[in-house]
């Protein structure tokens, strides 16, 4: 599915801030690290006399309470400050040590062939011994954040020094996709008091934002009036199967529900030159979730999206399941050696419940219920044939109209009848308090 936005002039503006005031930032970093700042990097990277380092970070402000209570192995946070604190009023921000990393794991993984302007994939010929190295260190830290368990979904946060409890709503990957891309107001994200405890529960709360999604993004949501009813049957659907709680699993509903980070991939895994992880960063969008997404095997495998495979998702699984055996070996080798160690009982093997949950096809709903953008692609071709036996195809969604009640087709049609008044206004809408300008004269170019 297509992601497009126009630029955004604050974005522009905010980055000139940055390269504006990188004294300012290096006197702040100074003063929570200590030392003589030498010289400062671009966008923020700090050095010291003595030839230690330091960074600081401008994540969204729910992003810093995320980020800075988890115990997972993260390079060491020496300050974390709000927005008034900021050189020019930057916005709030983190001050971290510098991990010291030859290279990310996935460096190691990438086809050294592909265009430079095209998306990482795994490389087809890649040297299995390098394979199994990189797969063996990215089980490691999944088998780390597989210990740990709560009774409830939702963010950590610390209530009292050294006491940290789930009082938030989990703050997803996708909800910041969703104010980015999807221009959906922040007003209609959950509640951030809203914790769950049960993953038909949540599972609910993220199928209704689906259908928000299509319901608030104004422009380039739907192509016509078919493309929207189609989009609407597939969310109206997607929800009757949560509400009936056949998207998740009975043994697990209430639990215990395990730690999970939207953007753990190699990506953002530091190495050292003998491949032992340095530091894994960008923990932003870590919280406690359903165990169904955690028992699913990890997508980056391939390093890329299915939803950006080139040769679209059906390649995508056939080379997929190529390499999860090999993934999954490298994980039961680590679970083996916790299980001598009795850190881990047999019980709890993860890589047993990762193959249970690929070969039932619960990776893809899990997949789906959290990607809205990606949510159509998925929905048609993984889940409707699932559940109701009816192949993917052009007229699938039609044959799916009859699932539909009265008053859902009434409601699809309005839906449908203001959408296409949209196409036609372009107007941008954002927040609720914002002025409704026309798109034209907002665009900078570019998409």
């Amino acid at each position: 599915m297509e992601k497009t936005l126009p630029y955004d002039d604050v974005a522009w503006e905010h980055s000139d801030k940055v390269r504006e005031n990188l004294q300012a930032i290096a006197t702040l970093v100074a003063s929570h690290h200590g030392g003589k700042p030498v010289e400062v990097k671009p966008p923020m990277s700090v050095e010291f006399a003595d030839g230690s380092r330091a960074v600081m970070r401008l994540p969204k402000p729910e992003k810093v309470r995320n980020e800075a209570h988890t115990t997972l192995p993260i390079p060491l946070v020496l300050h974390v400050g709000t927005k008034e604190e900021s050189p020019a009023g930057l916005g709030p921000f983190f001050i971290m040590e510098y991990a010291e990393a030859t290279k990310a794991a996935s460096r190691d993984l990438k086809w050294s062939l592909l265009p430079e302007d095209q998306s990482p994939q795994l490389d087809p010929n890649i040297d299995q011994g390098i394979l199994e190295t990189i797969y063996s260190q990215m089980a490691k830290i999944l088998l780390q954040m597989w210990i740990p368990s709560s009774d409830r979904i939702g963010s950590i946060y610390e209530v009292d020094e050294d006491t940290f409890e789930v009082t938030r709503r989990p703050y997803t990957f996708n909800m910041g996709e969703l104010a980015v891309l999807g221009t959906f107001s922040r007003a209609k994200l959950p509640p951030k008091d809203q914790i769950f405890d049960s993953s038909a529960s949540y599972f609910q709360a993220l199928a209704d934002l689906h259908l928000q999604h299509l319901s608030h993004q104004r422009n380039d949501a739907v192509k016509d009036a078919d493309d929207c009813r189609k989009k609407f049957v597939a969310r109206r659907i997607f929800r009757r199967l949560a509400q009936e709680n056949r998207l998740t699993s009975p043994s697990t509903a209430a639990g215990p529900f395990k730690i999970w980070c939207d953007d753990l991939r190699p990506a953002n895994v530091l190495l050292h030159s003998n491949s032992e992880v340095a530091a894994v960063i960008d923990w932003e969008f870590t919280y406690f979730a359903p165990s169904e997404f955690a028992e699913s095997p990890p997508w980056w495998l391939l390093l890329e999206l299915p939803e950006y495979w080139p040769n679209g998702i059906d390649d995508w699984t056939k080379w997929y399941e190529l390499r999860l055996p090999t993934f999954l070996k490298m994980l039961r080798q680590h679970e083996d050696a916790m299980i001598g160690e009795e850190s881990l009982g047999e019980d709890q093997r993860l890589s047993d419940r990762m193959q249970q949950r690929w070969d039932s096809g619960d990776f893809w709903v899990a997949y789906a219920v959290r990607k809205s953008f990606a949510f159509d692609m998925v929905f048609w071709k993984k889940i409707f044939p699932r559940f109701f036996g009816l192949e993917p195809g052009q007229d699938a969604w039609q044959k799916a109209l009859t699932l539909l009640g009265a008053d859902e087709r009434d409601e699809m049609e309005r839906l449908t009848s203001r959408k296409m008044e949209e196409l036609e206004s372009r107007t941008l809408v954002w927040e609720d308090d914002e002025i409704l300008l026309p798109a034209a004269e907002t665009e900078r170019g570019g998409t």
